[in-house]
Parts: C-alpha cells; sequence; structure tokens
C-alpha cells in the first residue's frame, strides 16, 4: 500500500490526522464512484481517481487488479473524451503501481512503483506514449514516491526515505531522476512530505512531522521551508495550492475541544495568514482543492445533523452546495479555471449519483447526470418530430402545382397550407408563390418559394422564419391526360432553430442555435384510363429520395454546456398508388389518390454528442418505419377568367416511428 495512506495512520492519535484520514477515504469512495457513475469505466474493480489534467480531459489514478490474491494494484490514465481506459506500465512485472499526478496538458503522469521486496518503490514518471522513466529516491533509500507535476512540467515533488527510514520531501527538476532533498525546518523535524506545486514549480506545499511529534503544513520557496501555522490548534496539513502559488489549502487543529479531541477545520492560507474557513455546522472541514487563482475552494464538512456534505467556498462565504435528495454529498476535484466541481451525492433512495456543480457564486446548485441524460432522450424524442415535419414540407414544395393557363402560356399560383403532426401535438404553417410556364403544349417548367410564417412545434424548439423553401418541377403531358404522364420534382429548404433543453429537476436549460436542412427529388408516372360518367382512373407509380439533417451546435448559456453532433436521416423511396380525377361539374373536380411507401434503402445516425466535462454520450438511431400508407384528395373549383381555388386534404404516415401527418393546402392559380 502506499505510504502517504499509511502515514496518517503512524499519527493516529492526533485527531487533525484522523480526520483527515477520514476525509481521505470520503474522496477515494468519491473518485470510485465519480468514475463508475460519471466516466462509465466499467470494469469489475472500481477504480481510484487521483487527478485529473488541467483542461478536465484526462484522468489518472489505481485500481485492484482482478482476481489478484494478495492485492496487486495497477496504474491508468482514462481519457474522458474516448471513454478509453489504458493501463500503464510498471517497472518490475507483475508488482503494483500507483498514478497520483498528471501535468496540466495531460501528457505526463507521476506516481510510483513497487520494485520488489517488502516496502520498496521507485518514483515514476509516464510519458505521453505509455514510457516509464523510473524516478531514483534518496540514496540508501528504499521507498519513493511522486505526488505532483508543475504546470510546465519542470518539477516534480513527492517524497523518498533515507538510509534511517525517514522520509524526506524530495524534488525532481528538469527532467533528471535524482531528486533533490527539500529543506528542513530550523528546528528540525522527524519527516516531510511534498503533495503539490504551483504551476511554475516555485512554491511547493505539504507536510512537517516536527521533532515533538505534530505535524505542520509548511511552504517550500527557494528551498527555504515555512510553516504555516494552525489555526491555535496543535497541527495542520497542506493539501493543495493555487496555479499561482497565492493560496494553499489544507486543514488545520482548532482551539476549540470536544470530547478531549481538538476540531479540525479547512483553512486558506494567503499573504503569510491562515483564515479558518468554518464548516456547514458541524465540527471539522477539509479543503482538498483550490482553482488556479485561488478564487474557488472545495472540500468537504460535516453539518450540525452530523451529515457530510460538499462545499464550495468563495469571497468568504462557504456554501453548501446541498444534495441530490439524499443525505450525503462529497467534493473532490474542482478544474483550473474553478469552474467545475465533481463529486458525487445520495438520491432520495440512498443510492449514490455522480455530480457535477458549477460555481454559480451566488447560489451553487448540483446538477443531476442521470437527469440531464433523461433530458437529452426527451430532445432526441421531440427532434423526431421535427425530422417528420421538415419531411412534410419538402413534400409540400414537390407537389407544387398550377393549372390554370393564359394565351402566354403562364400560370401563377399562391397559397397558404399547414403540416401537422398527431402524435406531439405541432405544425408548421406556409405561404407560397410559383409561376409555371409550357414549354411546348406537353411540356411544363414550374418554380415556386415557400416561406414558413407559423409554428407551433415541442416547446424546446423555436423555429425561425427567415428562410425560403424552394420546389420546382418538368413535367410531360397534364395529369389528367389520358394514356401516360411524366413529372419529376425537386423540393429543397434550410430553417434556422432555437433548441432548448428541457429542464428537469437539478439540471440545466442547455439554450443553441442549429439549422434543418432537407432536400427531395421525386420521379413519378402515371396512367389515366378515362371511364363512364367523367370519371378517370389514374394508377400511379415513383421513385424518392429524401435527406433530412440537422447541424451541430454547442449550448451557449449554461455552466455544462451540451455538444450535440450533426444528425441526419437519408432514404431511397418507391411507391405506388391508385388515383382517380372526377368531373362531378363542369367547373367543379375532385382528385383522390392512395398509396404505401416503402424504404428501398435508409439510414439514421444515432443522436449523439458530448457534455462539457463529462463524457460523450449516443444514444439508439433514430426510429425508421419502412413501409407507410398515405391518402390524399383535392378539390379543385375553376372561376371566370382563367382563374381557380384548389383545396387539398392530405393524411400521411411518417417515415420516423410511423407518426399521422396532416397537410391541408389552399391554392389561387391565375392563367396569363
Amino acid at each position: 500500500m502506499s505510504l502517504h495512506r499509511e502515514l496518517w495512520k503512524s499519527v493516529s492519535h492526533n485527531h487533525l490526522c484522523q480526520w483527515f484520514a477520514w476525509t481521505l477515504v470520503l474522496v477515494v469512495l468519491n473518485c470510485q464512484s465519480f468514475a463508475n457513475e460519471l466516466i462509465d469505466l466499467n470494469i469489475n474493480t472500481e477504480p481510484i481517481i487521483e487527478y485529473v489534467s488541467g483542461d478536465g480531459s484526462i484522468a489518472v489514478g489505481t485500481l485492484r487488479k482482478v482476481g489478484s490474491n494478495p492485492a496487486q494494484y495497477q496504474p491508468f490514465k482514462y481519457d474522458l473524451s474516448t471513454q478509453t481506459l489504458s493501463i500503464l506500465n510498471v517497472e518490475v512485472s507483475n508488482e503494483s503501481g500507483y498514478a497520483y499526478g498528471i501535468s496540466y496538458d495531460g501528457n505526463v503522469i507521476v506516481g510510483t512503483c513497487r520494485i520488489g521486496g517488502a516496502g520498496k518503490y521507485n518514483g515514476a514518471k509516464w510519458a505521453a506514449d505509455g514510457t516509464l522513466t523510473p524516478l531514483t529516491g534518496i540514496t540508501g533509500g528504499t521507498h519513493t514516491e511522486a505526488h505532483a507535476i508543475s504546470k510546465d512540467k519542470q518539477v516534480i515533488v513527492g517524497f523518498s526515505n533515507n538510509t534511517s527510514g525517514e522520509f524526506k520531501a524530495v524534488a525532481w527538476k528538469n527532467g533528471g531522476t535524482t531528486p533533490t532533498q527539500l529543506a528542513d525546518l530550523t528546528e528540525g523535524s522527524k519527516a516531510s512530505y511534498a503533495y503539490a506545486v504551483s504551476d511554475d514549480g516555485s512554491i511547493i506545499v505539504g507536510t512537517i512531522n516536527k521533532a515533538t511529534g505534530k505535524s505542520v503544513a509548511v511552504k517550500w520557496e527557494n528551498n527555504i521551508a515555512t510553516s504555516l501555522g494552525t489555526l491555535g490548534g496543535d497541527a495542520s496539513v497542506g493539501l493543495s495550492i493555487s496555479g499561482d502559488g497565492k493560496v494553499i489549502v489544507g486543514a488545520a487543529n482548532t482551539t476549540t475541544v470536544i470530547d478531549g479531541v481538538q476540531e479540525s477545520h479547512a483553512y486558506m492560507y494567503k499573504d503569510g495568514q491562515m483564515t479558518d474557513l468554518g464548516t456547514l455546522g458541524g465540527p471539522n472541514s477539509t479543503a482538498t482543492g483550490v482553482s488556479s487563482d485561488g478564487a474557488v475552494i472545495i472540500g468537504s464538512a460535516s453539518t450540525a445533523e452530523k451529515l457530510t456534505h460538499a462545499f464550495q467556498y468563495y469571497n468568504g462565504v462557504m456554501l453548501d452546495l446541498g444534495t441530490l435528495g439524499g443525505p450525503n454529498s462529497t467534493a473532490n476535484a474542482i478544474s483550473a479555471d474553478g469552474k467545475v466541481i465533481l463529486g458525487r451525492s445520495t438520491i432520495a433512495d440512498g443510492s449514490w449519483h455522480a455530480f457535477m456543480c458549477y460555481t454559480v457564486f451566488s447560489s451553487g446548485g448540483l446538477v443531476d447526470l442521470d437527469n440531464t441524460y433523461e433530458a437529452l432522450r426527451g430532445n432526441r424524442h421531440q427532434l423526431i418530430s421535427l425530422f417528420n415535419l421538415q419531411n412534410m414540407m419538402l413534400q409540400t414544395t414537390s407537389d407544387h402545382e398550377c393549372t390554370e393557363f393564359g394565351r402566354n402560356n403562364i400560370a401563377f399560383g399562391a397559397g397558404l397550407y399547414v403540416n401537422a403532426l398527431q402524435k406531439i401535438p405541432s405544425n408548421l404553417a406556409a405561404q407560397y408563390v410559383g409561376i409555371v410556364y409550357k414549354i411546348r403544349p406537353e411540356y411544363r417548367l414550374g418554380l415556386f418559394l415557400d416561406r414558413n410564417f407559423s409554428s407551433h412545434v415541442p416547446n424546446n424548439f423555436n423555429m425561425h422564419h427567415n428562410r425560403l423553401w424552394m420546389g420546382a418541377f418538368i413535367s410531360w403531358r397534364d395529369f389528367d391526360a389520358l394514356g401516360w404522364s411524366l413529372k419529376a420534382s425537386f423540393g429543397y429548404g434550410k430553417q434556422k432553430a432555437t433548441i432548448t433543453r428541457e429542464k428537469l429537476e437539478n439540471t440545466e436549460a442547455g439554450r443553441g442555435e442549429s439549422h434543418f436542412e432537407g432536400v427531395k427529388a421525386q420521379l413519378e408516372g402515371r396512367y389515366t384510363q378515362d371511364l363512364n360518367g367523367g370519371i378517370q382512373f389514374q394508377p400511379f407509380l415513383g421513385l424518392q429520395f429524401v435527406q433530412i439533417k440537422r447541424a451541430e451546435y454547442t449550448e451557449n448559456n449554461v455552466n455544462f454546456s451540451v455538444h450535440y453532433d450533426p444528425i441526419k436521416y437519408a432514404a431511397g423511396v418507391a411507391y405506388l398508388g391508385l388515383g382517380s380525377h372526377i368531373a362531378f361539374l363542369p367547373h367543379l373536380n375532385i382528385d383522390t389518390r392512395m398509396g404505401l411507401q416503402q424504404n428501398l434503402a435508409s439510414h439514421s445516425d444515432k443522436f449523439s454528442g458530448s457534455i462539457t466535462s463529462v463524457s460523450k454520450f449516443a444514444f439508439e438511431e433514430l426510429d425508421i418505419t419502412n413501409t407507410r400508407a398515405f391518402a390524399a384528395m383535392r378539390i379543385n373549383c375553376e372561376l371566370p377568367h382563367l382563374q381557380s381555388i384548389n383545396l387539398a386534404l392530405m393524411v400521411t404516415q411518417q417515415p420516423l416511428k410511423g407518426d399521422m401527418g396532416f397537410s391541408s393546402d389552399l391554392r389561387y392559380s391565375l392563367g396569363f
């Protein structure tokens, strides 16, 4: 087992160290829950996360090797962005290794490796490619550990024992593998340990066990050890330092004694003064991390109810971060910029959930990852409705037509239509204008422009109406001409949308801007047969290609923003059916059609993305219905002076989840 855990056992008579050791256990447990809940390592033995790189992308730590007895420990690194676990090499095969620290950029990891024999360890430094470089200790010593590395990677700190078995704080500098022993206090000491270092490597923080047996937090600057003192009690420990070297945090005993034991409080050491950060109503607290600028401090503290709650300390106030509904929570890591706090909390049923907390200094608050993922699933479900509405828009734009022509062989059309869905009540309304020209008596060319003017879509989507859709066609023979006729049509549209993530309990309502883009190409052939009584019989068949996509986007108004990958649905479709043209009166006729669509080939992307400081996510592909039915009825009334009014009603089963779509289209045509 690593010495830095044994250290506190050796001074267990001191309450400060008892409290600190207890806090370390909580932090270790937090790391385990944090890893399992948050980064999904999916291994049989729970890892102990020790540290995270400055940008939060690489975590390092130690896990117990599966099946090892006696226990063997393996150092690892975990890439949160790709969810990839890598076991690091050890110096001697089948011996234990531990990873304790990582450089700001994530390229260098430090720790220790057992080299055989009881209590024999070398310090270790792993490069980005996994290459291990042993870090030797004090000459004659047998146990060396490296615990932290400066941002510029020029200073590594830790401790090593000497020939007398006493541990001394050491530093490896400028890429060297032989350490320099750090200076002692002027009054001497029994042991010293270095645990943290400033970004530039100029200030080192740790603990010295004085000759009296009491521990004291210290800093080394220019290799001069300075005691940080206590909060009036008899001991203290130094645990972390801000990147700029101005703030040191840890725990120190106070003058308050309960049942013969001194209370231990989290402290902040700045400008030569140790400040008591207090507690959350209970007797004890410990500060375990601090942001690079020293503004935000985190840790865990006892409450008046004898519970343990994570805290955030900012601007003189210790803020209880609360829980996710259960009794306890703990915080164990903070990002370099101080914005992200990581830990775990119990929920109402007593189970533990990983949490993230953004340092909103006025209020704080936990983010429930489980509810966040549930909100993302809801976003996916509502996205299906938007894709279906886009599909209906494309169908309408590619089906536009004008029927009244004047002496110049030109027909003008204008109209309104509404597309609506049944399962999730939503609709898009649009207006359009178009012109059709008879190139020759049997050939027509049409062009239409559509614009949305109203939308009622799922609550988290706000569709913008500043983009035009376009439809075009070219046809051979009129649709009611006897015999064969052929029509090729095309629809295209791009629509901007503001998308808001649904806010569930303990989640954020993230918002971002994206756009939907769709294209449809269609080729249809019809054969018209004249029956008795002004009725025409029209079997038809056709091919379609459709593609709809939503562009990638990132939420921009929340602390834990979600990035959404682009997502696309595409299909090649064959369809066939039966239509009719019925002339009720000389100037009034009705057209009907019904049929089936069948996907010949289709594809949809997964709904995927990533949550800032957490990990990637990917839900199942969009639900495709391959066989679908449709029906339509169109009423056309011819008016004097080459005018007509046309009303169309359509029911179409949509390609995603088979939702039913309803369309109505009112058009005015004028020939000239």
